[in-house]
């Protein structure tokens, strides 16, 4: 069914008591995306389907704390607004921020 839209830019499944993503959301090509008041289950899977949508700007998402921030600023690189707030670069997870260094430290501590 949602190939029928690969022009969409911008969706609203507000309170649709949406459990998980299904599969198919990857051929959307949208931008804006607002998945607030479902009861998602797992917001580590929903975070790997949404990370298929690389045109995925701007994702509004019921998130309880910030761990759940994390998982999903980890999974969407290409994100610039969560819940309507911009993303700067202080707000990256550290394992992005420190990007090729990260090996470099793990064989660091090693020693």
């Amino acid at each position: 069914m949602l190939q029928k839209f690969p022009h969409l830019k911008h969706l609203s499944l507000h309170s649709n008591q949406i459990r998980s993503l299904p599969k198919e959301i990857s051929c959307l090509q949208v931008e804006t995306l607002d998945l607030s008041e479902n009861p998602l289950v797992d917001l580590s899977e929903a975070c790997l389907s949404l990370s298929s949508m690389p045109r995925l700007r701007h994702l509004v998402i019921d998130l309880s704390d910030e761990e759940e921030v994390e998982i999903v600023l980890s999974h969407l690189e290409n994100i610039q607004t969560l819940n309507e707030k911009e993303i700067s670069n202080d707000e990256q997870p550290a394992e992005q921020m420190l990007g090729d260094h990260q090996h470099e430290l793990e064989h660091i501590a090693e020693l």
